[in-house]
Parts: C-alpha cells; sequence; structure tokens
C-alpha cells in the first residue's frame, strides 16, 4: 500500500505507507514502548558491576527471607531487600518508591507505572510505563545470592535469633471487653486480646504472650523501652494501632509464629522481627520502624516507612524533611535513610 506526495517539480510520489504510518502519534507511541523494552534488555546483556548494596539488615527498613509482593498504589519511603538465594521481590502498579531508596533481591518485578529509584537484582523486569529513576545494577555478583544470602550473617538462621528464642508463654488469658481499658505490667501471659475500641497500656519492661491481637478500632500503646515476645499470632486489626509512647526504635516485637499483620486503615510504629511468619500489610495501613519477616504480602496503597517524605508522620518522632520536623528534638532528629530514621537521639521534649 502506498501513498502519493508532491515532488518539488509538481509532480506525483509515491511514499511507502509505512513511512505515513510513522507520523501516527499511536504508532509512535508503540515504537517508543518497544524502544524501552529494547534498552531494559540491553541493559540486561550489559550489565554493570554490582556495587554499594548493603548486606547489613539495619540497612533495610524492610528485610524479607523469600518473597516479598506489594500490591499496587503503595508508597514505599525504605529500603527492601529479599535475602535468600532465588527470592523475589514485586512491587505492583502505579507505586512509587522515593528517592534514594532501595529495592534488592535475585529477582525484581517493578510493575506497569511504578516509579523506584535503585534495582539491585539478577533478573529486573520494569513493566510498561514503569521508571527506575536511579540505576538498575545488574548482576548482583557472588557470593551474594551465589551462594549466600544478602545479609550477612543470616538473621533466618536459628543459630542468630535473639535470645529470646525459643518464645515460651504461661499465665493468665486477658480478653478485654469493648471500649475497655485496661493496663499490663511485664511478665508473662497467655492470649491477650484488646477489645473493639479498647485500649491496652503496656509499661516499660519485657513480656511475653501466647498471642497478641486487637480486634478492631482498638490500640496498644507502649512504654519504651520494651520488649514483646509473642509465641503465636501478633495481630493489630483494621483500623486499629499500635502506638510507641517514647522512642519507636526502643520497642521490640518478637514473634516465633506463622503470622503477623498489620490491618486495613491502621497505623504501626516499632520494631518486627518474625522469622518464621508471613507478615501481612493491609491497605491504607501506614507502618514505619524496622521489619523482618519469612515473607509478605500487602493489600493495596499501603503506606511504608514514610521518614523522609516532607511531613511528620503518624508514628515519627521527628523528620527533617517536614517543616519544623525537628521540633521535638532539634539538632538532634535521625536524618532519612540512617538506622533508627526518624527519631530523637536525645529524648524529645515536652514542651
Amino acid at each position: 500500500m502506498e501513498d502519493q506526495s508532491s515532488a518539488p517539480d509538481g509532480s506525483a510520489v509515491r511514499r511507502p505507507a509505512r513511512d505515513r504510518l510513522r507520523g501516527d502519534p499511536k504508532v509512535r507511541r508503540g515504537l517508543a514502548r518497544r524502544l524501552g523494552f529494547f534498552v531494559l534488555s540491553a541493559l540486561a546483556l550489559f550489565p554493570r558491576p554490582a556495587v554499594g548494596q548493603s548486606r547489613d539488615a539495619e540497612h533495610y527498613q524492610l528485610l524479607l527471607k523469600t518473597k516479598a509482593h506489594v500490591k499496587g498504589i503503595a508508597t514505599i519511603g525504605g529500603n527492601i531487600g529479599v535475602t535468600a538465594p532465588g527470592g523475589l521481590l514485586a512491587i505492583g502498579h502505579n507505586s512509587t518508591v522515593a528517592d534514594g531508596r532501595e529495592l534488592v533481591a535475585d529477582k525484581v518485578y517493578v510493575r506497569n507505572y511504578t516509579r523506584a529509584f535503585d534495582v539491585f537484582a539478577n533478573i529486573p523486569h520494569v513493566g510498561r510505563g514503569g521508571v527506575v529513576a536511579g540505576a538498575i545494577i545488574a548482576p548482583i555478583l557472588p557470593p551474594i545470592y551465589d551462594p549466600e544470602p544478602l545479609v550477612m550473617p543470616d538473621p533466618f538462621d536459628p543459630a542468630n535469633f535473639p535470645a529470646a528464642f525459643p518464645i515460651t508463654c504461661s499465665g493468665t488469658n486477658r480478653a478485654g471487653r469493648p471500649g475497655e481499658i485496661f493496663t499490663l505490667t511485664p511478665g508473662s501471659y497467655g492470649k491477650v486480646t484488646v477489645g473493639p475500641n479498647g485500649k491496652l497500656v503496656l509499661q516499660a519492661g519485657t513480656y511475653q504472650f501466647c498471642s497478641l491481637e486487637v480486634v478492631k478500632y482498638g490500640g496498644i500503646f507502649a512504654d519504651a523501652p520494651a520488649t514483646i515476645n509473642v509465641r503465636d499470632i501478633f495481630l493489630i486489626g483494621s483500623s486499629s494501632a499500635f502506638v510507641p509512647v517514647g522512642n519507636p526504635s526502643d520497642i521490640q516485637i518478637n514473634v516465633q509464629g506463622p503470622l503477623a499483620r498489620v490491618g486495613s486503615y491502621s497505623t504501626f510504629s516499632g520494631r518486627i522481627f518474625a522469622p518464621n511468619a508471613k507478615l501481612r500489610i493491609g491497605g491504607l495501613a501506614l507502618v514505619t520502624g524496622h521489619m523482618v519477616a519469612k515473607q509478605l504480602t500487602t493489600d493495596a496503597a499501603p503506606q511504608m516507612f514514610t521518614c523522609g517524605n516532607g511531613r511528620l508522620d503518624a508514628g515519627e518522632q521527628c523528620d527533617t524533611s517536614a517543616p519544623n520536623g525537628d521540633a521535638a528534638c532539634p539538632g538532634t532528629c535521625v536524618p532519612p535513610g540512617q538506622p533508627n530514621e526518624c527519631t530523637c537521639s536525645t529524648p524529645p521534649t515536652t514542651t
């Protein structure tokens, strides 16, 4: 099929249809998508050597053993790493990873229309409309993932578990009534449940629980420093909160069982170490701190590790990126990207 146009002398010139089609906006967009695919393929064929990925567990706000699936429309302000060889990290569509943050795994998938920053992977994949604003570093050189895990010493090796493991529990069960506010002192308990619209206050110290759960619309307020050891299940239900009173980095939750969950529309700030658990984060949940788990799944639109996003969020003592964000501890707020970020390295003021 051909098209006709005029030559300078007025005679007709036949132009192949493919030349005419190249001027079509839809065709140009299609060519651009193909070009993007070939560019990414070239990165895989001619990768840059791996530099800079950390092997320190504290470098990652979220560290998983085998896999992490973050659903779409997520806001991610922290480094995420999957430590096992063959591990998978997938960030859902239309999500945003903050500048300067890293996604590290043997296989990393940045889904359609998602914006990431630095990607470290042996097998990177960027979906249609996806953007890697920093760099794709591939492959990751041995011994990382071949044969060693990313983080060494391996935090998922039972030999490296905290002294609290194996976690034991004994004592009475406590089921809070709807709207009830109650306080527990350090010690050992059975199954403890916070009722709807209820509140549990944990004084500073060390606790042993068989399970610790907030049903919904409730909260747990933990005075720092505190260590909360849970043998079975740790659950913050929908529209609920786990709130540190004091420095969130001084609240450590150890979970031995198969599930740790922060429900939809809930907030959590603190540290979780759950090496055998699936970590579940509900839709529109806001989580800050440091989390280690066997695997992760989220519902849509979670907000994870918001330190450095330009505003002071729930669970943050301070945020140097926010206007007047260090008012609680001028000059001593730990900046974004550092261990214990967005906390006060000295006690915050109360005036």
